[in-house]
């Protein structure tokens, strides 16, 4: 399940705290209400691109947005596609899982009337 995301206005808070004030993650997280995660991720993405506290003061919130966490348009060149081949490939008896494995070795044990003797 996919988190929120921060609102422009706790990641504003975040980043001046961090940046500016130097508080640690735990006390930034207990003062705008997120988790210690969600902290150490905004300063994170914020030094990954180069932000520092005066550059984003000075941003838009759509801009700062955009900086972030990249447009918000449809499909990015860099995402790999899915084969739709590889999805459709019939699954084979080898590619069972274990206990796909053990049930299927097991029906074939009651078949053949030896449950109980492999510790069953």
């Amino acid at each position: 399940m996919a988190t929120e995301r921060l609102t422009m206005r706790q990641l504003r808070e975040i980043l001046r705290q961090k940046l500016l004030l130097k508080r640690s993650h735990r006390d930034v997280a207990r003062s705008v209400g997120v988790s210690a995660g969600s902290v150490g991720s905004a300063v994170s993405r914020a030094k990954l691109v180069g932000l520092d506290w005066t550059a984003i003061e000075s941003m838009a919130d759509d801009a700062l947005d955009e900086r972030l966490y990249g447009s918000r348009g449809g499909a990015r060149e860099d995402r790999v596609m899915p084969d739709p081949q590889a999805i459709r490939m019939p699954c084979t008896e080898p590619a069972l899982s274990r206990l796909a494995r053990t049930a299927h070795a097991r029906a074939h044990d009651v078949d053949r009337g030896q449950v109980g003797r492999s510790g069953t």
